[in-house]
């Protein structure tokens, strides 16, 4: 796709922004770390975010060397498991842009054995226990990552990139078609 070139501008300034903030806040967590070792690097939901929407900019080997991004990638691939699908399926997206495929069939290797299946439904992946999912209603907010249509798009997606099986993707699509119309408002 091409873009004009005021939007290439505004792109790759918001690229340089998003790895300056992340190169920034990695510094400052090994300066912390030189006066408490047992400091730990948080990887966060933004973390997540920050690396899946960087996998839609070209592919620089320089910037994958960079010790925060290697960081980055490290955590997120040994604390992926205990993630909420949503995330899995981003950090899958991400090993296999990054050039790590092995990793992402592996991540999608999961999420497939983790998935409900029903003649009816489809293929769906219901809320992980200790999902903070749960009480939604009750909090002040509800992050549209934890949505569960935002979740099935995200693993549709992740599947349909990584390790595409037309059944499956049949079965996934069609729980999305099943929520949407039981979920559609009428009109008068």
């Amino acid at each position: 796709m091409e873009l004009p070139t005021d939007a290439e501008r505004m792109l790759a300034k918001a690229i340089r922004q998003s790895d300056k903030a992340q190169e920034e806040r990695y510094q400052k967590y090994l300066e912390e770390r030189k006066e408490h070792p047992e400091t730990e690097f948080y990887f966060s939901e933004e973390d997540v975010h920050y690396l899946y929407a960087r996998s839609f900019a070209p592919m620089d080997t320089a910037w994958v060397k960079k010790p925060y991004v290697r960081n980055l990638l490290n955590l997120s691939i040994n604390q992926i498991y205990a993630a909420p699908y949503m995330h899995q399926a981003e950090v899958a997206l991400v090993m296999y842009r990054f050039g790590m495929p092995e990793a992402a069939k592996d991540i999608v290797a999961f999420l497939r054995n983790n998935a409900f299946a029903d003649e009816e439904l489809g293929m769906y992946w219901g809320e992980k226990p200790g999902s903070r999912q749960k009480d939604w209603r009750i909090r002040a907010y509800y992050p549209w990552y934890e949505a569960p249509v935002e979740r099935q798009a995200m693993l549709i997606e992740a599947f349909a990139e990584i390790s595409p099986q037309e059944d499956e993707l049949s079965a996934m699509t069609s729980r999305s078609e099943e929520r949407r119309v039981g979920q559609e408002c009428r009109s008068r």
